[in-house]
């Protein structure tokens, strides 16, 4: 997983893209190999998600700060269980097609 970096970066041979977000009212200039649709997608989602913590005119504590990175993190994990859930079912669903198919056609 590629992860952003603010505007120092280290050199290397893969050829990064400078992208310009505002995040919590605060301009980054990030390179990255990611599409920029993507990085602008991110940037809306905390964006969003900070203004449901607190109003757009209020100072951003670092409270605040982790209190989203919380709530970002618990839908993560969430998002993680409900793939190992449906990966399951699809696993034991999967396995009783095979299994009745077995049954039904014998080799």
């Amino acid at each position: 997983m590629t992860r952003f970096l603010a505007t120092l970066t280290l050199f290397n041979m893969t050829q990064k893209k400078t992208v310009d977000v505002t995040v919590g009212q605060q301009r980054l200039v990030l390179k990255t190999d990611e599409d920029p649709a993507l990085v602008h997608r991110v940037a809306d989602l905390v964006n969003k998600r900070l203004s449901d913590i607190l109003p757009p005119s209020q100072p951003i504590s670092h409270q605040v700060l982790l209190l989203l990175a919380m709530n970002l993190a618990q839908d993560l994990l969430r998002q993680k269980e409900e793939g190992y859930r449906l990966k399951s079912e699809v696993k034991s669903r999967s396995q009783a097609i095979l299994t009745q198919l077995e049954r039904e056609f014998p080799v």
